[in-house]
């Protein structure tokens, strides 16, 4: 990276944009080369300002800022990815470092963190925490304990269920009846810690669940 850190802000909060804008502009060692209040205006502000970090939201409107993370996976050449975000949620934190971004910091922190963290990352450092790679690690080992404790058909079940599926279309689909799979249900709402088939669907989506050939 170069000595003046090339900086990328891209939130669709005008008061946040204007907090990071007051910060950052004050820093001699930083320059704010583009702001973005979407995803399509980061992506093209990306190729043209070329940044060495990006202060990234992680909910844009519609759109999950994690959407550009999994844009640039692949890219080695990308700029260091500080998450903003409202939710002080392992599964959140979980998902943000899996996607490799260097940092995640709460909107409700004050915001100068975020440019101690851009310069953290700039010289190479990390900048997760050690409690938050605490909760991280707990919030995986929590998601093995609840996928192991299910059973074969439960896993059958959970699949569906995650795909939107009514009890009626489970029980065609495995050729078991509307009973028994309401009774899989029961069991998964109550292994996994969840008191709805929508709260299975996003635990299926905050674990990560791939890694269990779900």
């Amino acid at each position: 990276m170069s000595t003046v850190i090339r900086v990328l802000l891209i939130d669709d909060h005008p008061a946040i944009l204007a907090g990071l804008r007051a910060i950052f502009g004050q820093a001699t060692d930083v320059e704010i080369v583009g702001e973005a209040t979407t995803l399509a205006e980061a992506e093209a502000l990306l190729e043209s300002a070329r940044p060495d970090a990006l202060v990234l939201d992680y909910e844009l409107g519609e759109d999950a800022g994690t959407g550009l993370l999994m844009a640039l996976a692949e890219d080695e050449t990308r700029p260091a990815i500080l998450l903003l975000s409202a939710h002080d949620n392992p599964a959140y934190l979980h998902e943000a470092h899996r996607l490799g971004a260097v940092g995640y910091f709460l909107k409700a922190l004050a915001l100068d963190v975020v440019l101690e963290g851009v310069r953290q990352a700039a010289r190479g450092q990390t900048v997760w925490t050690l409690e938050q790679l605490a909760r991280i690690r707990a919030w995986e080992e929590q998601v093995k304990f609840g996928w192991d404790a299910l059973t074969g058909r439960e896993r059958d079940v959970l699949r569906a269920l995650a795909q939107g599926k009514s009890n009626r279309e489970i029980s065609a689909e495995l050729h078991i009846t509307e009973r028994t799979v309401e009774f899989h249900v029961g069991n998964i709402l109550g292994k996994l810690g969840v008191g709805s088939r929508s709260q299975v669907a996003v635990w299926v989506r905050d674990a990560d669940l791939g890694r269990f050939t779900l």
